[in-house]
């Protein structure tokens, strides 16, 4: 079955998260909505738990070893079928229960534009420093969308494939850090549209990424990064 929407939701431990975030992916239309959850690597009862649902727009996979962000993404993507993608944390809360339709419609209004909750602006020329996070009707300029919730067109995400990845998350950085940035720096260079769009939900923030060494991985994913960009800067 082809959808108008594939959300695609990876997932690390931390079940309590995810299962409060698909009561209410479960309640949307299924026959607009498709759901995708990867679980990376688990340990906890995630995927006891998915296995109990049988919704027939539902579909999980298991990750045997933790793989990072990225690479969870990017095997959701793949096995995905909606015309729009949402990629969604599991760590939400939802202040309205029709929030994809907010998201769907900005992404059919536009062609060739990537669409987030947050984004911000990366210096490259200041050593790719962050200089600040924006919101909607914020008017500078931004190059980067924040991961936690980003859409956009299948078609659109496919220009965003690198090195042979499955999807549009570079899965240069590792398990976790700089994949958003690198897409918003890829889309620019590329002249895709990236815009902030008033969302109603509430982004908790750092639940599966806590689990991990947070410092060093950010650290070796930002140098990552700038080896890569600093010859385009």
């Amino acid at each position: 079955m082809n959808y108008k929407c594939s959300i695609i939701v990876p997932v690390f431990n931390q079940y309590v998260y995810t299962k409060n975030c698909l009561k209410n992916l479960l309640s949307l239309d299924p026959k607009i909505h498709q759901i995708i959850v990867v679980n990376d690597g688990s340990t906890d009862e995630t995927d006891e738990e998915l296995l109990k649902i049988e919704n027939e727009n539902f579909v999980h996979y298991f990750n045997e070893k933790n793989q990072g962000f990225s690479a969870s993404c990017n095997k959701g993507f793949e096995n995905a079928n909606g015309e729009i993608i949402i990629f969604l944390n599991n760590d939400i809360k939802v202040k309205e229960t029709n929030w994809t339709d907010i998201v769907i419609e900005t992404v059919e209004k536009n062609i060739d534009i990537i669409v987030s909750a947050n984004g911000g602006f990366v210096d490259p020329m200041n050593d790719f420093k962050f200089c600040y996070e924006t919101k909607a009707n914020d008017k500078r300029p931004i190059n980067y969308l924040s991961g936690w919730c980003l859409a956009a067109t299948k078609k659109t995400f496919n220009k965003l494939k690198e090195n042979k990845y499955k999807g549009p998350f570079s899965e240069e950085f590792g398990k976790a850090y700089f994949e958003d940035t690198n897409i918003g720096f890829l889309a620019t260079k590329l002249g895709i549209a990236m815009k902030v769009i008033d969302v109603p939900l509430i982004h908790l923030g750092r639940k599966s990424s806590a689990q991990l060494d947070t410092a060093k991985l950010y650290n070796e994913a930002r140098q990552i990064f700038i080896k890569k960009w600093k010859k385009e800067a």
